[in-house]
């Protein structure tokens, strides 16, 4: 009976080997279905192929011992096989000399095992390198196996209705204002990058961002290419989760999108964000008018983040200072939230931009209050008569809102999660929001100097966390009748809705 020992193992090692090499090929082709489970695997296969490594290392160090034992004889198959699969590395005399009376037969087992554990061993490297795809929530995703690339895919459809009161104003339309693509992810872990395009807007390039951030740490971190410059909480908010369908007038002096560098980081675990970068500060991808880029300083502190009453968790306030110059350039516009009426034209400009900015936001449970100030002047050098200075161009605004969740939902800065779906297996009313903005914006250049105001007041229904209903009722003033919707009269109503699908 100790004789057959050696087979009896054999034949259970290749009986187990079996089911183990076909599991490791279902794990590979489950793998979008059993991360988690096939995980577990791949680190039983791992510790398998440990054992057996530690095993054959045993076999390489009996080997001297063996041929002495059997006065030079070369070691058999059914030592090796024995050796490999019980872990003795000196098997008694009797067992080294005892041979199968069917040698070929014995090898054959032995080879089928070998090539059954290097087929084993092959399936354990492919599902250790293989990807994983899914969806987290929120997002489509693509991952690779040691985690060096992410992506994930992101989208949205804003589809607007619009009606004006005014005679001089658009005609009442539907409107896709929005269809965006996008992709972000990492590349090696410290590499993120972010890609969107618009294929709604046919009045400017495509891009929308485009961008590489090196993230090493938090405290400091480099980003370039073309992304939005560090000015204005408003136009820093993503357009999926802004309050109202359209940002306030104010939102005419800011730069929004263009190619630049930027360094920035988070200090006191996100007490105190700073940002300090260079670019065009033209919008879209457009090539700079003057040598000189734009630079651009922000701070915004978060003092009770980690620390103080818990009313006060989410309350910021910060500042950001811009300067740069323009050559051969127009002015910013005076127009309307609602993009009915330019009661500002834009006039040439040339030389020196300064630019500054402070802001707040307080969110608590669901409410939310938040303001914003914006001011710029422009500079209009030689571009009076006999090449003398123009009184440069002055842009004022201010901004306030707030907004509160009827259904009791916790405001955030990136949209609202129902308690109960509208749509869906939970049956619900949705998420259901109130918001009222003011805003003021005054445009000066000491010969049509001209200001508007506005209120609006606004209904957002979450119907799910990817699906939102926004109706905006606008009234807006202007100081000078003749520049109004319609010319003689100082106001005018607008009616702006969105239908916004976002994932």
């Amino acid at each position: 009976m100790r004789a057959h020992g050696p087979f009896r193992r054999l034949g259970l090692i290749v009986i187990l080997a079996l089911p183990v090499s076909s599991q490791a090929n279902d794990e590979v082709a489950k793998l979008k279905e059993q991360i988690v489970l096939q995980q577990k695997q791949i680190d039983e296969l791992r510790a398998a192929l440990e054992r057996q490594a530690q095993t054959l290392a045993r076999v390489v160090q009996a080997l001297p011992t063996l041929t002495s034992d059997n006065q030079g004889a070369s070691t058999t198959p059914a030592v090796v096989s024995h050796l490999a699969f019980t872990g003795e590395a000196t098997p008694s005399p009797a067992r080294a000399t005892t041979a199968s009376p069917k040698p070929e037969a014995e090898t054959a087992s032995l080879t089928e095992t070998n090539r059954r554990l290097a087929e084993l061993e092959k399936n354990f490297a492919s599902a250790t390198s293989a990807g994983v795809a899914g969806w987290d929530g929120s997002h489509p995703f693509i991952r690779s196996r040691d985690g060096n690339l992410t992506m994930s895919f992101g989208g949205r459809l804003h589809f607007d209705w619009r009606s004006y009161t005014g005679t001089a104003t658009p005609p009442s339309t539907f409107l896709i204002r929005r269809a965006r693509l996008e992709t972000e992810g990492q590349l090696f872990k410290h590499y993120e990058y972010r890609m969107q395009l618009d294929f709604a807007d046919t009045g400017s390039r495509m891009v929308r961002d485009a961008f590489v951030n090196v993230h090493y740490t938090d405290p400091f971190q480099v980003q370039f290419g073309h992304f939005k410059a560090p000015f204005s909480q408003e136009e820093l908010q993503s357009s999926k989760y802004i309050d109202f369908v359209e940002r306030s007038s104010v939102n005419n002096l800011v730069p929004a999108r263009s190619p630049g560098l930027m360094v920035h980081g988070k200090l006191g675990k996100g007490a105190v964000e700073y940002y300090a970068g260079a670019f065009n500060a033209r919008r879209d991808v457009n090539l700079n008018t003057a040598s000189t880029p734009e630079g651009y300083v922000r701070l915004r502190f978060n003092p009770f983040k980690s620390s103080g009453p818990p009313w006060l968790k989410n309350f910021s306030f910060g500042g950001a200072f811009a300067d740069g110059r323009h050559r051969g350039d127009n002015s910013f516009a005076g127009r309307t939230a609602s993009q009915s009426v330019v009661f500002f034209t834009p006039v040439p400009v040339n030389g020196e931009i300064i630019r500054a900015n402070a802001e707040f936001w307080w969110r608590y449970r669901s409410f939310s209050l938040r303001g914003e100030y914006d001011q710029t002047h422009q500079y209009r050098e030689r571009l009076c008569t006999n090449g003398t200075n123009c009184p440069g161009v002055i842009g004022k605004g201010l901004v306030f809102q707030a907004t509160y969740l009827l259904t009791g939902e916790e405001k955030t800065e990136t949209g609202i999660t129902p308690k109960m779906n509208f749509l869906g297996g939970q049956r619900g009313l949705g998420a259901w929001e109130l918001a009222f903005r003011y805003e003021n914006l005054q445009m000066h250049d000491s010969v049509r100097p001209n200001r508007a105001e506005a209120y609006t007041f606004g209904i957002n229904w979450w119907l799910s966390k990817f699906l939102r209903y926004q109706s905006n009722l606008v009234l807006e003033n202007f100081k000078d009748p003749s520049r109004s919707a319609t010319p003689g009269e100082t106001g005018h109503f607008a009616y702006l809705s969105r239908m916004q699908v976002i994932f």
